[in-house]
């Protein structure tokens, strides 16, 4: 499941599932213009019906900034027996207030966090 307030990022994520030769069956992707929390997962407020929900991985790629405004929800987001977050797009510097901020949320980070220079992407 994707899930993005954005339509040019879902538009994106369908041509790469294109360019990966990953079926549009294989993934679902969504699109919500509010997230919300509540005690045992997250809820897309303009979903129909309206469940909890959790995932197996989550993947967030924004700036520093809106990844701890959203902590709450992406920490609420990820199963919590086995679950894992992913999150992209940021400096080594800014590792220490990231990992304080998701920690208030019950987030710990483990020793396969690694740090890629822009010349490692893929």
């Amino acid at each position: 499941v994707g899930i993005d307030i954005d339509d040019e990022a879902l538009d994106a994520a369908y041509e790469n599932l294109e360019l990966n030769h990953i079926s549009d069956d294989a993934v679902t992707l969504r699109h919500t213009r509010e997230v919300v929390q509540d005690s045992t997962g997250i809820i897309l407020r303009d979903d129909a019906a309206g469940q909890s929900l959790q995932f197996d991985i989550v993947v967030a790629n924004i700036l520093i900034g809106p990844l701890m405004k959203l902590a709450p929800i992406l920490s609420m987001a990820v199963r919590e027996d086995g679950g894992v977050l992913c999150l992209c797009g940021l400096r080594e510097e800014q590792l220490p207030d990231i990992r304080a901020c998701y920690a208030r949320w019950g987030v710990s980070f483990d020793d396969s966090v690694r740090l890629m220079e822009h010349t490692q992407w893929r």
